[in-house]
């Protein structure tokens, strides 16, 4: 999903770092947490713009690992 400059403008700071974060790839919440402290918060609020972002996957040890989930050329 590629936003419009205007939309950039409405993230905050920590959602728009975090949102082009996952655009790379999954990232862990100890890579998210150098974001943002409280990144479920942001990641949360990423979700409330529309924006896939699945339940994380357990990798063990306390690490989580959360991704994006590309739109369809439809949406």
């Amino acid at each position: 999903m590629r936003l419009e400059p205007d939309d950039k403008a409405r993230l905050s700071r920590q959602c728009l770092a975090i949102l082009e974060r996952l655009e790379v790839g999954p990232a862990t919440n100890r890579e998210l947490a150098a974001y943002a402290l409280k990144y479920t918060s942001r990641i949360s609020d990423l979700r409330e713009k529309g924006y896939v972002i699945p339940e994380p996957e357990y990798l063990g040890q306390g690490l989580m690992r959360y991704r994006l989930v590309r739109p369809t050329v439809a949406d």
